[in-house]
């Protein structure tokens, strides 16, 4: 639905905003640098390019997800020296397009009972993590090939730590919201709400995380929680949706990361490691949905009356 909805912002916009969706989230969620994030904006403008490419051209559009992939692993390998953390660069610039919210949504509609779409979702979801996976894989591959020494760099190069004091989360969590409204072509009018419900989810997320020691699943349910109860608050007082606001903040939560990690995990060959990626994957997703429903509930104990709802 959203590729079918005419975009309220003009193509450099939207290429403007993979950039720097790959320059907040390489140190916001990878533990990158500022050369990472630099890196990571110009590689995220790269997807962009191809991305735009993949809607002119249908040809390329069937392998649109490998190819930037493999070129964003090639580039990333080919800087290590030069950077601080390639698994964030890779990472980050191709998060946008990561299936997380494909697999939270697949969740979300297997607990509404909804089996068949829901299990569509969920294959469609873990076949993209491994597309993007393989693309990945290949890409470090094929830079090994030239420079075989590197390739006892890899696996340094997974291993990040946090370089920037979280702080200027401030100003990446704002940006990153931006830029997901920008892709998910949402009007300007609507980024306000979008934004302040990202900052609720993330702020939520990080407090219990970091100060309260919870775990992921934890955390990512109280911030579900959080986003979906200011979401239906302000529904059931506007009257106005805000679904697109939801789906917004939720992208902060959503495990496409994790997913993607276990795919690579599996083309390494470290079976174990994917089998636990997959199960995180999984788990994060379940404990966003039952945040969202709980909020739901918590707002419309005996549901829609004369007021809209939203529903997942």
């Amino acid at each position: 639905a959203i590729n079918s909805e005419k975009d309220a912002n003009p193509r450099w916009a939207t290429i403007l905003a993979y950039a720097t969706a790959g320059l907040c989230t390489a140190p916001m969620f990878f533990n990158g640098s500022w050369v990472d994030a630099g890196v990571g904006f110009l590689l995220g403008g790269a997807v962009g390019l191809m991305v735009w490419l993949a809607e002119k051209v249908p040809s390329y559009a069937r392998i649109c997800e490998i190819t930037m992939s493999v070129v964003v692993a090639f580039v990333a390998e080919a800087l290590y020296g030069y950077v601080d953390c390639g698994a964030a660069i890779k990472l980050a610039a191709i998060v946008i397009i990561l299936p997380g919210y494909t697999i939270t949504c697949a969740i979300l509609e297997l607990s509404s009972r909804h089996i068949i779409s829901g299990s569509v979702r969920l294959f469609y979801a873990v076949v993209f993590s491994l597309l993007l996976g393989y693309g990945l894989m290949i890409g470090a591959s094929l830079w090994h090939l030239f420079d075989p020494s590197s390739k006892a760099n890899a696996a340094s190069s997974t291993a990040c730590t946090p370089s920037l004091d979280p702080k200027w989360n401030i100003v990446f969590v704002p940006l990153f919201a931006i830029s997901l409204n920008i892709w998910l072509k949402a009007h300007p009018r609507q980024w306000f709400l979008a934004t302040i419900l990202s900052i609720v989810g993330y702020t939520v997320s990080y407090t219990s995380s970091v100060y309260g020691g919870a775990k992921t699943e934890v955390s990512s349910a109280l911030a579900a929680f959080a986003i979906g109860l200011c979401g239906n608050v302000y529904q059931r007082v506007t009257r106005q949706l805000s679904f697109q606001a939801v789906v917004c903040a939720v992208f902060f939560l959503v495990p496409g990361s994790i997913g993607l990690k276990g795919a690579i995990a599996w083309f390494s060959d470290d079976i174990s490691a994917g089998v636990n990626f997959a199960l995180q994957m999984v788990v994060t997703a379940i404990a966003i949905s039952v945040g969202l429903f709980t909020s739901a509930l918590a707002v419309y104990p005996m549901g829609k009356s004369r007021s809209a709802q939203m529903t997942f």
